[in-house]
């Protein structure tokens, strides 16, 4: 198993200060809210809660890795167009889609490679897991309820260790403002 982490802090959830990424105590990489106007930002802050939630990250040679901008409909349930890139730097265009029907928590799908990955949190508090073909690949948790807060990423599959940054940007897109 692979352990990373990283410490928001105190700042707020819709913070535009970059956060850093570690894997033990050597930094990989940082991960940047991003709006597109100051204008976007504020709506989203006061008015929209999240409406414009949009990620990068770069890694430790600020390259980068990962973008995801919301492209939900508004009364549609989330939904996020993604492009990562991964070890070899080549480019995959992903959508992140919200399918739950009756669970409390978003139920994640997307393909990538040509398969179905889901990423679900069963509980309000508990680990979110990232499965393919019921495997389990990875797990994301908030690990203090209450500021300062920090996140743990448990890599269960090691196959999957070059793709850390796109299992960090999918479970930060689409759970970190959930709670």
């Amino acid at each position: 198993m692979y352990y990373f982490k990283y410490t928001p802090g105190f700042q707020f959830r819709d913070s535009t200060k970059p956060i850093e990424l570690y894997q033990g105590s050597r930094k990989i990489g940082v991960i940047k809210r991003i709006y597109k106007n100051w204008f976007t930002k504020l709506l989203d802050t006061s008015i929209l809660n999240n409406w414009f939630t949009a990620y990068e990250i770069v890694d430790h040679n600020n390259e980068l890795k990962f973008k995801s901008k919301e492209s939900s409909s508004f009364f549609g349930k989330k939904q996020y167009d993604v492009i990562y890139f991964d070890a070899n730097d080549q480019e995959h265009v992903l959508v992140l889609k919200d399918v739950r029907k009756f669970h409390f928590s978003p139920i994640v799908e997307f393909y990538y490679k040509g398969v179905i990955h889901t990423v679900t949190r069963k509980e309000r508090f508990g680990w979110t897991e990232w499965i393919k073909d019921e495997q389990l690949i990875a797990k994301w948790k908030r690990m203090n309820v209450a500021l300062p807060d920090e996140i743990e990423i448990q890599v269960v599959n090691g196959d999957y260790l070059d793709d850390i940054f796109l299992i960090v940007g999918v479970f930060h897109t689409f759970f970190y403002d959930w709670g």
